[in-house]
């Protein structure tokens, strides 16, 4: 969300304020698990191997590829394309997500912090509930008055950059060319 405002200021600020959040971010990880006793000191005798021909062999793990390509091309690559605020606010919850549900994993339970989980994405569904569509005033603006005055919404021949979204209520006035 504040990526978007810097634009503003230079095309590369987003990018500058998005590196220093992930440096901060790895700090505070950095910082707060340092001495956990979670993090455990495992040493490479102790790890089995596992090639990759073997773990191609698990259908389940060919699902999971399967599934994270196609999430990773429909969610991340085309959003990335269209909408780079929006990748911007899904990293601050990838960044955030795990720091505070960690905590009440760690002191309550596993259940407190999917409850937190939840109520993080019950929130997100009621704000996308009570959002009106955001189309909707480019539809009223394509069907207004056709006795408009040139200075209103649309200029002279209507608004055409709405005119695609819904079939105009009148032709277009004279000197002015469809579509």
């Amino acid at each position: 969300m504040v990526g978007g405002g810097l634009i503003g200021i230079s095309l590369r600020a987003p990018f500058v304020v998005y590196a220093v959040a992930l440096f901060i971010a790895a700090a505070m990880a950095w910082l707060f698990l340092r001495r956990s006793p979670v993090v455990g000191v495992v040493s490479a005798a102790d790890i089995p191997v596992l090639t990759v021909r073997a773990a191609f062999s698990h259908p389940a793990y060919r699902a999971v590829l399967a599934s994270n390509f196609a999430n990773g091309w429909a969610v991340t690559g085309v959003r990335v394309s269209l909408l780079a605020v929006a990748q911007m606010t899904a990293d601050i919850g990838a960044i955030l997500g795990p720091v505070a549900t960690g905590l009440p994993a760690d002191k309550l339970s596993y259940p407190a912090a999917f409850i937190l989980t939840g109520s993080v994405s019950l929130l997100a569904a009621v704000i996308w509930l009570r959002s009106p569509e955001p189309l909707a005033s480019k539809r009223v603006s394509a069907r207004a008055d056709p006795d408009q005055g040139p200075d209103q919404v649309g200029g002279d021949c209507g608004d055409h950059a709405a005119a695609h979204l819904a079939p105009p209520a009148q032709p277009p006035r004279a000197g002015c060319e469809a579509g």
